[in-house]
């Protein structure tokens, strides 16, 4: 939402903009130079009812309507926010269209939501993009709604003089080498996304072989293990483990550092597109699987970088025939799962297709099964 948030900023200079955003992301927002003020929204979830989703806005929503709202554009991906946009009392509401499907319902966990956006004063349908990426959703609606032309869609990242300091600190001695970050984290929804360590650490042991390169490990406290089996099988001082040591905003520091970002489709990994850093990661949307529109690798691909994204070449039994499957991450399992089909070889080949591509000034996704 970074683009988002620095046009509104250019199109209203003198309004006073509160940006709405969840706990786990506030230290991203903190340092943002174009907004006044930060409300903090509980941690969403999906399996909430309506009453009790209700309950939890109240408190912000009364926090809202006392500053007034104008306008409230909701760039929401998920149905809840269309009631948090009522509830706020602003005078118009800018949304997207929501498409009644299997797929919203199951965000929804039901029509409830659905009805609140009909009090919507502006809706985008998207209908001139194809297959479009979060960040030109956004920025389509808000020109949609301004009529006035987005050139700019550069991603940002704000960080602090202090974040940037102690990664310096801590990095700058490795300035002659490549610096790789590898990120192995996930959400745990969705265990699926996550690539095994030992897959990893077979891989950094084919980079080492061809290159003298330094190699971060970041991540929270849930990817403590995860670091500890790639150390112990690399068995090498080129793998700095940081997992568990530094904040979302300082692994964000550390990331501005290295040359190429590896790992799982994470915040981290779009961090790294926001500091202009290739990415290589491993999916697990299979590649004999349609996507459409809402498919994860479809709108949440590494954004305006060059990128190479690994997909196992088949759907595994329990998901080839699932229904959802196709509108999410393409695999159903609550475990590493049709991810696992990806050898650490063919992961090699990626990060010799983005090598190739970063040498020609090339910017585009490319996918490899």
């Amino acid at each position: 939402m970074s683009a988002a948030i620095r046009e509104i900023r250019r199109l209203y200079p003198t309004a006073h903009i509160t940006l709405l955003v969840g706990k786990s992301a506030l230290s991203m927002a903190e340092f943002c130079p174009y907004i006044d003020n930060i409300v903090t929204l509980a941690k969403h979830n999906r399996d909430k009812n309506f009453a009790k989703s209700y309950q939890d806005m109240f408190e912000i929503a009364k926090h809202l309507l006392k500053r007034k709202i104008d306008i409230a554009f909701n760039f929401g991906q998920f149905p809840a926010s269309q009631l948090l946009a009522y509830m706020s009392g602003a005078r118009e509401i800018v949304v997207r269209r929501f498409f009644v499907d299997l797929a919203q319902i199951s965000m929804a966990s039901g029509l409830p939501w659905i009805f609140f956006s009909t009090f919507a004063t502006f809706t985008s349908d998207l209908k001139d993009l194809e297959d479009p990426h979060f960040n030109e959703i956004h920025l389509y609606i808000l020109q949609n709604y301004t009529r006035t032309q987005i050139v700019n869609k550069k991603l940002e990242l704000w960080l602090s003089p202090i974040d940037k300091f102690k990664a310096e600190v801590n990095l700058c001695r490795f300035t002659d080498k490549k610096i790789y970050a590898l990120s192995m984290g996930g959400a745990q929804r969705q265990l699926c996304k996550r690539y095994p360590p030992e897959y990893y650490a077979e891989l950094i042991k084919m980079i080492l072989t061809e290159e003298a390169a330094i190699f971060i490990i970041l991540g929270g406290n849930q990817d403590i293990e995860s670091g500890n089996i790639v150390k112990s099988i690399v068995n090498s001082d080129s793998v700095k483990d940081f997992t568990n040591q530094l904040t979302l905003r300082e692994s964000a520091a550390f990331l501005s550092f290295c040359d190429y970002y590896i790992g799982n489709d994470t915040g981290m990994m779009h961090a790294a597109a926001a500091l202009g850093i290739p990415v290589l990661s491993p999916n697990c949307f299979p590649a004999d699987m349609e996507m459409n529109n809402m498919s994860s690798p479809q709108r949440f691909y590494p954004y305006g970088v060059p990128s190479v994204i690994v997909q196992p070449q088949h759907a595994l039994s329990e998901c080839k025939e699932n229904v959802m499957a196709k509108f999410f991450t393409g695999c159903v399992a609550n475990e590493s799962h049709c991810i696992k089909q990806i050898s650490p070889q063919t992961l090699f080949q990626g990060l010799q297709i983005l090598k190739q591509a970063v040498k020609n000034g090339e910017k585009e996704l490319t996918f490899l099964a």
